[in-house]
């Protein structure tokens, strides 16, 4: 089973988004290829109120979910974990039948997914993580397959959102490629991601930025209002940000927080370490999250210049517009496909693109 060669996928030319599939059929098309399906696991699936054990997960995402073709991986925090699990969503475990060896997880979250004003209720897809003896076989698309049939059934989802590393079919919305801002040179020249000699000098020019470490729920509730409207007003598809989400992030490890004295500049890092895995050494990466500003890249040199002398990061990560040329940024290697199950959108401008995955 091929997951996205019967997919519900559309790019349309005009400016209209809606479903292509009404739910309860949906659900019926994917219940009838979940039967079918030549490969059967056991699983289960537990809401995300009811996990308990972050420790076994954490462990099993670090371990399996990477590439292979990379010397390097990602490893999450069990703050980082704990906040992505928090909200409406769902955990799916698999094994192989009639045993308790967890080979495979995947996790969604329910999401009110706004487009060009529109709400949709969707999913967002995120910790597909597979055993590496058993990628390629089609097993990821059973994976799938079933945490769709959970998310409609428990919440109600009409579509779902996918970012992907690879390009798995033309009907993709937006790319975007990685760019990184090297802080600690040296650090990263030690763990072989970067190979230079070039230590840069960043500067905070007339933007003056605090680091948030003691914040009162008016302040955050005054923040959160700015946020909310420069999303409403700068993209043309996001996912709507509740207040007691982003007020979770300041009691939150994995989160960095600054702004400036005015409140008109404001930038959410999240913390994702980044290890080589052959020497086993690691540096640390804060990425790009949320953020109002009127010029996305002075405020990103003043954070730079912060985390530079307050030593808070190695490098910042954002994702941009794949030809982007801006002397701040080394730009990556990997680019990331956007797409829509089960909904037809418009080509979305990378700069109008404001969907961001943990």
């Amino acid at each position: 089973m091929k997951f996205w060669s019967n997919k519900p996928l559309s790019v349309s030319n005009n400016d209209t988004s809606k479903l292509l599939i009404n739910t309860p059929s949906l659900l019926e098309a994917i219940k009838k290829e979940l039967q079918n399906c030549s490969i059967q696991l056991d699983y289960t699936c537990i809401p995300f109120h009811s996990v308990n054990n972050y420790t076994d997960i954490l462990n099993f995402i670090n371990k399996t979910y990477d590439y292979d073709d990379s010397n390097f991986k990602l490893h999450y925090s069990e703050d980082l974990i704990k906040y992505f699990l928090k909200e409406n969503g769902v955990l799916c475990c698999f094994y192989p039948k009639g045993t308790t060896t967890l080979i495979g997880l995947i996790c969604g979250s329910s999401k009110d997914l706004v487009v060009r004003k529109q709400v949709f209720k969707s999913v967002e897809v995120n910790f597909l993580c597979l055993v590496k003896q058993l990628r390629n076989l089609h097993v990821s698309s059973y994976m799938i397959n079933v945490l769709t049939k959970t998310c409609i059934e428990l919440f109600n989802v009409q579509c779902a959102f996918y970012t992907i590393g690879k390009q798995v079919d033309p009907k993709y919305f937006c790319s975007k490629s990685y760019y990184h801002i090297p802080i600690n040179v040296h650090k990263l020249n030690m763990i072989d991601f970067i190979k230079t000699h070039y230590y840069p000098e960043f500067k905070q020019a007339n933007l003056k930025l605090e680091l948030i470490e003691n914040i009162n729920d008016k302040q955050i509730h005054s923040l959160y209002t700015k946020l909310d409207e420069f999303y409403e007003n700068k993209f043309d598809i996001y996912h709507k940000l509740s207040y007691s989400d982003f007020k979770s992030t300041f009691n939150n490890k994995a989160f960095v927080h600054f702004k400036d004295s005015s409140n008109k500049n404001y930038i959410c890092l999240y913390c994702l370490d980044t290890v080589n895995k052959d020497k086993q050494c690691t540096a640390s990466n804060g990425y790009l999250y949320l953020y109002f500003t009127d010029n996305l890249f002075t405020l990103l040199e003043s954070v730079a210049y912060t985390c530079q002398n307050n030593d808070i990061f190695d490098m910042i990560t954002l994702l941009h517009d794949p030809y982007l040329k801006n002397k701040l940024l080394l730009k990556g290697t990997s680019t990331l496909y956007y797409y829509a199950y089960n909904l037809q959108l418009p080509g979305i401008e990378t700069k109008r693109n404001g969907l961001v995955t943990i």
